[in-house]
């Protein structure tokens, strides 16, 4: 899979997702979980459900400190 212009060997992890949100931005993650796609197993997510995972994945995000 190419991200970005860069070949991907395995799918990001959440804290890698969280961490480059220019690339992952909320509507392409509310499209990827939206769309079920290979390898992922075909499962359907609530909009709920799509709205928890991508508030959990912001949680994630490393904030720089503010000076």
């Amino acid at each position: 899979m190419i991200e970005g212009g860069i070949p991907q060997k395995e799918a990001p992890d959440c804290h890698e997702i969280a961490n480059n949100p220019k690339i992952y931005t909320h509507q392409r993650l509310e499209a990827f979980l939206s769309n079920p796609h290979f390898p992922m197993r075909k499962f359907t997510l609530s909009k709920s459900d799509i709205q928890n995972l991508i508030a959990f994945i912001d949680n994630l995000r490393i904030h720089p400190p503010k000076p």
